[in-house]
């Protein structure tokens, strides 16, 4: 195992499988230089960055203690287990980064404003379930006292580093679902049970519906000619047309995506739903 590039005396880089790897330990890069042997019996940790972020890791690790780093390797571990899945190696840097900032701002008294972090738990439980184990280690590695609020961050910094490549869809997806939650609830003049089924029903529909709306999935099933079902729900449903409607103005101005018949048929259908369950 070679040296290839030395960040100060507790932390290196080698090559692995063609795959830069970070490698911390005690004195472990003590008057090293590229093309050196490593002492492996010094290496205590190793993480990935991704190659083309080397240049930016070399930036942080000399502002933010290896220890954030660690911790941040922790997590992703965790979140790989929990969710069997494999992070993306463009998590390291920035929730590193984050975590950092968010020490700081705790120690500061410095409170971020929330980040739909209830809506994250609907749509990402599994996500949030690693991001408040993750506030709890924060927590107690570094004694700081985060906000709640701070899951919502970690989680979303999770759900973007799902895939083979970093996904930037999370924080729409969430403000999505907000969104169409806010109208539904003044058109409607109501105030939904957002423990119901019928909630989660719908909520399941919409995170389906944000993967047509950001190209994820095919939806050309969905864009057909306007079924007799579709029509006939309309017609059956009309108190919900201005909803409806409102819910498709605003999907087709922020997102450019225009709800076919189907889709606006399988939403009056959830919405209607939340409406029996209010009067009952």
């Amino acid at each position: 195992m070679k040296v290839s590039k030395v960040f100060n005396n507790n932390c290196i880089a080698t090559l692995i499988d063609e795959q830069e790897v970070i490698v911390t330990g005690s004195g472990i890069g003590f008057q090293k230089k590229a093309g050196d042997d490593i002492d492996e019996t010094r290496i205590e940790k190793t993480f990935k960055v991704m190659n083309n972020k080397l240049d930016e890791f070399e930036k942080l690790i000399k502002l933010i203690p290896i220890e954030y780093f660690e911790l941040t390797r922790r997590i992703v571990e965790k979140a790989n287990q929990d969710l069997k899945i494999e992070l993306n190696d463009s998590i390291t840097l920035a929730l590193t980064d984050h975590i950092y900032y968010a020490v700081m701002r705790s120690r500061e008294g410095i409170v971020l404003p929330g980040i739909f972090t209830d809506e994250l738990k609907v749509f990402y439980p599994d996500e949030t379930k690693v991001a408040h184990w993750a506030r709890d280690e924060i927590s107690m590695e570094f004694d700081a006292d985060l906000p709640l609020d701070e899951v919502g961050y970690i989680a979303m910094h999770i759900v973007n580093a799902r895939g083979s490549q970093p996904s930037y869809h999370a924080q729409e997806t969430v403000f999505f679902l907000k969104e169409v939650i806010k109208i539904i609830s003044e058109e409607l003049n109501t105030e939904i049970d957002k423990d119901s089924i019928e909630y989660q029903r719908l909520t399941t529909h919409l995170k389906y519906l944000s993967k047509r709306i950001f190209g994820k999935d095919d939806a050309s099933n969905m864009h057909g000619e306007d079924s007799e079902l579709g029509l006939l729900i309309a017609a059956q449903f009309k108190d919900y047309d201005i909803c409806i409607a409102k819910i498709a103005s605003f999907v087709q101005q922020r997102f450019d995506y225009t709800l076919s018949r189907e889709e606006k048929m399988y939403l009056t259908i959830h919405i209607h739903q939340i409406m029996k369950k209010q009067l009952r």
